[in-house]
């Protein structure tokens, strides 16, 4: 039974999916929620940060102008190394190596970076019609997945963002960084907009008594909407948007894991599941090799 054959509101975090097949399940999920009056909020919480909303609405106004184009890049070391002591099972290893294997974080792309493809998706208003990327293994010793990726999103207007992300130590390291163009100026869709003579023409004011950062308040505040959508009875469902922005991230991956152009359409239609067929204690037939594009 789930959560809305239950009738429960729920908190789901990212990702809400590691395949396309997930993926829809949410999206069907969140189709029953809504009839049933239910309120879902995601962990997609940079929607919930009082200065993103408030550069979303200055966009949104026409600050910036038509949107044109965007890219975000995030650069880190790697999330960690795992070595598998003597005697556990394949699934138990797996389980408590979850960051690396693909089946059950969905890859960096999937797991981490998730949140910023979800910012595009929200600020262009719409969801890309088809990725082409590629990525690699340079550092990854555990696990079957890719530690970066370089994926190009384009809308069905031709509109693109371009997404860079890293996992790797003893490199040079930026946390996140955001830049959204239009037609009169660009924005760091966080607290800044710009016009191109680089001149600061906007910047968010934070209220007394907050510092003015996203991430400090994003979780409690989503946590804070959620109950007081339930209390006054005025459903919030952020299930499609959380399942949407998993499908297009997996997009992305299965673009670079294949060397393939990804569309929508295909992650719409793909009945690849990833995991064993079976959930338990034991052998688990899934070799700890990264994807080969061109080959598959």
């Amino acid at each position: 039974m789930t959560e809305e054959q239950a009738r429960k509101h729920a908190f789901i975090e990212k990702p809400c999916a590691v395949d396309p097949v997930g993926a829809r399940s949410v999206m069907a999920s969140a189709k029953m929620a809504e009839l049933a009056g239910l309120s879902v909020v995601a962990g997609t919480q940079l929607r919930h940060a009082r200065d993103f909303n408030a550069t979303f609405g200055m966009v949104k106004n026409g600050t910036i102008g038509e949107l044109i184009n965007a890219n975000v890049l995030r650069m880190s070391g790697l999330g960690w190394r795992y070595t598998r002591p003597q005697g556990l099972s394949d699934m138990e290893a797996m389980l408590r190596n979850w960051q690396n294997w693909c089946w059950l974080s969905g890859d960096m792309l999937v797991e981490m970076f998730v949140h910023h493809i979800d910012v595009y998706n929200w600020f262009f208003e719409k969801f890309p019609s088809q990725a082409i990327g590629f990525g690699g293994r340079h550092q990854r010793d555990s696990g079957d997945q890719y530690d970066f990726f370089a994926i190009d999103y384009s809308f069905d207007d031709e509109k693109k963002f371009y997404c860079m992300h890293r996992q790797i130590s003893g490199c040079y390291n930026h946390p996140w960084s955001h830049i959204l163009y239009g037609t009169r100026g660009y924005t760091n869709c966080h607290n800044k907009i710009w016009d191109y003579d680089h001149n600061l023409i906007w910047e968010y004011e934070a209220p007394p008594g907050e510092d003015g950062q996203s991430l400090p308040q994003t979780t409690e505040q989503s946590h804070i909407n959620l109950v007081t959508a339930i209390r006054t009875n005025n459903p919030v469902n952020e299930a499609t948007t959380m399942a949407s922005s998993t499908l297009v991230s997996i997009m992305g991956r299965e673009s670079a894991y294949t060397g393939q152009l990804g569309t929508w359409n295909d992650m719409m239609n793909s009945g690849l599941r990833l995991g064993p067929t079976e959930y338990k204690m034991g052998p688990v037939d899934i070799p700890p090799v990264p994807p080969v594009p061109g080959t598959a």
